[in-house]
């Protein structure tokens, strides 16, 4: 029997906030560079760190003569 971990943690994205002009939509215009009116320099906002654990178990059984 074999057990296998791996844990993975890393911060978020960088990513820069904007108001929404009333137009419904609170994403930059499409053009070059940002249009949009942001609320603050650009990425000084990131996501959550993220974290991941997987985890594997192996078994084996012999299957008469055959491993």
């Amino acid at each position: 029997m074999s057990v296998f971990a791996t844990l993975r943690a890393f911060s978020g994205l960088p990513y820069t906030r904007v108001a929404n002009s009333g137009a419904g939509s609170t994403a930059p215009r499409v053009g070059f560079g940002l249009e949009a009116n942001s609320l603050e320099p650009i990425n000084s906002s990131t996501m959550p760190w993220n974290k991941n654990l997987d985890m594997r178990i192996n078994k084996g059984f012999k299957l008469g003569r055959a491993d």
